[in-house]
């Protein structure tokens, strides 16, 4: 006998930006969706992109809720939106999958959980580090002892990107700069690895293209449980998008017995006896999205757990808020369980002074 095969989940794309034509790129490998509309304020554009596709194109998700059944949404619009659309989508009866950063603020977070759990639907945020081959390998490398104690590590998303003419860097639509754009996947891909984040200590320069908002943060933290913790490890996370990308690895790790290197190209481990071990191929941003959006299918149709749960989510929403905090009050810590009280004496590290 023939075993049944579920049919696609009917997946409405909201948002037809830059964002959204990697998106497509990865519905067309995945079966198990099919892509049933796009909407997008700005109507024209959604026409141009929805025809390219031949599905329909809507001006407001509202009317593209109405228009027909939807069983999922990918919500790819500007942060201040986010809310407002993954709620209107869960209400509908869709799951969700919304762009990084999830939410502004960590009650808005808590309360489109609640619509989920109220309508039993599964609701998750685009973390696509999860999802690299070598970031996976990585962490089972580093829970079995690979590179010793975990002493320090560097990690950094760095770029020149112009954003002035782009939403990024207006204030209303981004809730910040670069730090919440790039720095959301920064201290989820700390967190996976290495467990909850503790505290921040965060510095800024002047932004080098007169933006609203910060091209440029230098945030210090420490972690809360786990071997980082035990072993009072610090990370520096390093995000920009005025400074060029001239280092092979976007993460490192030091610890008693070697060193763990995340790269674009490639990944590797070094022991202390300097052997050099290959870790993995490198980054590979399609092939994360497509494992992601494969998951996400699998975790709407309760096949799979969630590799990103609820507290992996709103974790992400209190560090991006402690980080902003820390900077408000001049590079004082900042604890992130509680992000309006900061610490009254000021880092006496050098990533903690002005």
């Amino acid at each position: 006998m023939t075993k049944a095969v579920d049919p696609p989940l009917r997946l409405l794309l909201v948002g037809a930006g830059r964002i959204a034509s990697d998106w497509l790129r990865v519905i067309d490998k995945v079966p198990a969706v099919d892509l049933v509309g796009i909407a997008d304020l700005r109507f024209d554009l959604a026409k141009a992109v929805a025809e390219t596709r031949g599905v329909p194109a809507h001006a407001t998700v509202e009317a593209a809720l109405a228009a027909g059944a939807v069983d999922a949404a990918l919500v790819a619009v500007p942060p201040s939106s986010h809310v407002s659309v993954s709620q209107r989508c869960l209400e509908a009866g869709a799951h969700v999958l919304c762009e990084k950063p999830f939410t502004l603020d960590r009650a808005s977070a808590e309360r489109l959980f609640e619509v989920a759990d109220q309508r039993g639907l599964h609701l998750s945020m685009s973390a696509k580090f999860r999802h690299v081959p070598d970031v996976i390998a990585a962490k089972a490398r580093l829970a079995a002892g690979a590179i010793g104690e975990p002493l320090c590590v560097r990690q950094s998303f760095l770029g020149v990107v112009p954003m002035r003419d782009r939403w990024n860097s207006d204030p209303a639509q981004s809730g910040g700069g670069v730090w919440i754009d790039n720095g959301t996947h920064s201290v989820d891909l700390l967190r996976y690895l290495f467990g909850p984040i503790a505290w921040v200590v965060a510095t800024a320069p002047r932004a080098n293209d007169d933006l609203a908002v910060e091209d440029t943060m230098r945030v210090l933290c420490g972690f809360a449980t786990g071997a980082a913790a035990a072993s009072g490890m610090t990370a520096v996370i390093d995000t920009s998008w005025s400074l060029p990308a001239t280092e092979a690895y976007y993460l490192e790790c030091f610890g008693t017995a070697g060193s763990l290197h995340l790269g674009w190209s490639a990944s590797i481990l070094r022991s202390d006896a300097r052997r050099v071990l290959h870790v993995g191929d490198g980054y590979d941003k399609m092939l994360a999205l497509q494992r992601q959006l494969e998951h996400f299918v699998a975790c709407a149709r309760g096949l799979e757990e969630p590799v990103l749960d609820r507290e992996d989510i709103l974790a992400s929403v209190v560090v991006i808020e402690a980080g902003y905090r820390s900077l408000r009050d001049a590079g004082r810590r900042c604890a992130v369980e509680d992000t309006v009280a900061c610490t009254d004496e000021s880092s006496d590290s050098a990533e903690g002074k002005r």
